[in-house]
């Protein structure tokens, strides 16, 4: 873990895992890329800007339930743990003896809000697409099989070249 944390570029204090996780959180999709000259296959699963939420999904392990599983085992659960963060935040703003303690909260909160907007929204779109149950055909290749997804993807019009099925 150390070999590969040090060639991935250790930033000051991190640890082995936290360098690892960065990577593959904001830069391995867009490497990816790159080496399969846009026709990725591990598939990022974003809900946007804020990334309230991202999976790395493996095209060759895809099948018509994966969409509902993701949905079901990960973002539902976050959206309650980020409004439980809310509202516990909430409290601790309120208890806060200081201007600057109460203002680092609530920047804090703005952001989880703003998260917990995207992340709804997501949602929607998610439970939309798993209950189509697509299926993927992998003759068609990724360029088809990714425009399938809408804009639940990152990356779409880099894929597909266009804006992508909505």
């Amino acid at each position: 873990m150390a070999w590969l944390a040090e060639s991935l570029g250790t930033r000051g204090n991190e640890t082995p895992d936290e360098t690892i996780r960065r990577y593959l959180s904001s830069s391995f999709f867009k490497d990816h890329l790159q080496t399969y000259k846009k026709r990725p296959i591990y598939w990022l699963f974003s809900s946007g800007k804020q990334g309230a939420f991202q999976a790395l999904v493996y095209l060759h392990r895809y099948h018509e339930g994966t969409l509902a599983r993701m949905r079901a085992e990960y973002v539902v659960p976050l959206t309650g743990k980020i409004q439980s963060r809310i509202e516990m935040l909430e409290k601790d703003k309120d208890a806060a003896s200081s201007t600057p303690a109460r203002n680092k909260i609530a920047k804090q909160i703005e952001s989880l809000k703003k998260k917990h907007v995207e992340l709804l929204a997501y949602d929607e779109k998610l439970r939309h697409y798993a209950d189509m149950r697509i299926q993927l055909d992998l003759d068609d290749g990724v360029k088809v099989n990714y425009g399938k997804f809408g804009d639940l993807l990152a990356e779409v019009k880099a894929v597909t070249g266009g804006a992508g099925d909505e």
